[in-house]
């Protein structure tokens, strides 16, 4: 869905797998899931790196785990600009903590099964003004494949339904 938002709009997507907190594989695999849950992903770096650099109005660089070493890349940074869409897709990257960062939410349930295709549940929110150009979202926005439909009531927000939730 973030590929398919991402060609739609333009837009540069961060993937949260990108940042995967670099840890011994054997004290990985001795986590429980709560423990999981607060030390696998490394939301702190995500905020640092990409979040608040970009909503300070600068240009954000970061590296990528590299899940083959179980290390961060050494010479790879990739940049964010701060001028466009940025979408963070990943199953941790709606953590609390992080939420204020974003001006759109948007929440997929593979389990509920959409009229319009698909299998997606979305959050509705509100979303901030990001000085992104007027008419960055499309009136109707239909991401192929997943059966989210997006209506833009204004430049400054924008509503995603899945299913009956409007």
């Amino acid at each position: 869905m973030a590929e398919a938002l991402a060609e739609l709009c333009g837009a540069v997507v961060v993937h949260g797998d990108d940042f995967y907190r670099p840890m011994d594989a054997e004290e990985r695999a001795g986590l429980d899931p709560v423990q999981g849950y607060h030390r696998y992903f490394d939301w702190q770096r995500l905020r640092e790196e990409v979040l608040a650099p970009l909503a300070a109005g600068r240009d954000a660089g970061y590296r990528r785990y590299d899940w083959p070493t179980g290390t961060l890349a050494p010479d790879e940074i990739h940049t964010v600009s701060r001028s466009g869409i940025v979408v963070v897709e990943g199953v941790y990257a709606a953590r609390p903590e992080l939420t204020d960062y974003y001006d759109l939410v948007v929440y997929v349930d593979p389990r509920a099964r959409n009229p319009c295709g698909g299998f997606v549940s979305a959050a509705t929110t509100t979303a901030r003004s990001t000085g992104s150009p007027a008419g960055a979202w499309p009136a109707c926005l239909r991401v192929p494949g997943s059966g989210a439909v997006g209506h833009a009531s204004s430049a400054r927000s924008c509503r995603f339904r899945a299913g009956r939730r409007a």
